[in-house]
């Protein structure tokens, strides 16, 4: 019988990818031992920047750690990469732009695979770009008025995601996007900063804004 307990879902607000981020998430998946799958489709150049953190993971002690580095998909393709999700323990998506992972794999491959690895147990670490998507509706960028442009996201969480929070002065987006779109919460995680969410806030590192205050 497959697993019931939920994956947890580790978000951080991007800059430096700690070592402490790292061995949490080992944490979360059962040990390093565990198998994790880098997927790098936010990343403009997959094969040239998708190795950097399959590196970083194996120097934190992580021992099976593969990767996803392709930008197109057959339908074969996607068939074969949901069940890598699946043989997974733990998911990470590093930063880069979230908008690329939904053209690259479709929302609804995303949503639905997503959710049923999540339903079988399976973690997800997501910095940056990779917290950013775990939302639905997403902030999928700016506007030229500055205001955010409304994207589908995963849908992992129940409240709109930004990162790089104070760093680049993202307070008056989230604003935005709560208040405007239809989401009950919003979090804003600046660079360093992170959670554990699993329905609830497990762990907190640093100070978030959580919207409504």
């Amino acid at each position: 019988m497959l697993p019931t307990t939920l994956g947890s879902i580790l978000l951080a607000g991007g800059g430096s990818t700690t070592p402490a981020m790292a061995h949490k998430f080992f944490e979360l998946i059962g040990g390093k031992e565990q198998p994790i799958l880098v997927m790098a489709q936010m990343r403009e150049s997959p094969t040239e920047s998708g190795p950097a953190s399959v590196e970083f993971l194996k120097e934190q002690g992580a021992l099976k750690v593969s990767l996803c580095d392709k930008s197109t998909f057959t339908p074969t393709e996607l068939r074969h990469l949901a069940g890598q999700v699946f043989a997974s323990k733990g998911i990470w998506l590093p930063g880069g732009d979230q908008n690329r992972v939904f053209e690259r794999l479709g929302a609804g491959w995303v949503q639905k695979t997503f959710a049923a690895a999540r339903s079988r147990g399976v973690s997800f670490f997501g910095t940056s770009a990779g917290a950013m998507l775990m939302s639905n509706p997403m902030i999928g960028g700016n506007n030229d008025d500055k205001s955010p442009i409304r994207a589908e996201g995963a849908g992992l969480v129940p409240f709109i995601v930004d990162t790089h929070y104070t760093n680049r002065s993202r307070q008056a987006r989230l604003q935005h996007a709560v208040y405007r779109w239809p989401a009950k919460r919003g979090l804003g995680l600046s660079e360093g900063e992170w959670i554990v969410w699993n329905e609830r806030v497990i762990e907190t590192h640093g100070k978030p804004e959580w919207l409504p205050r």
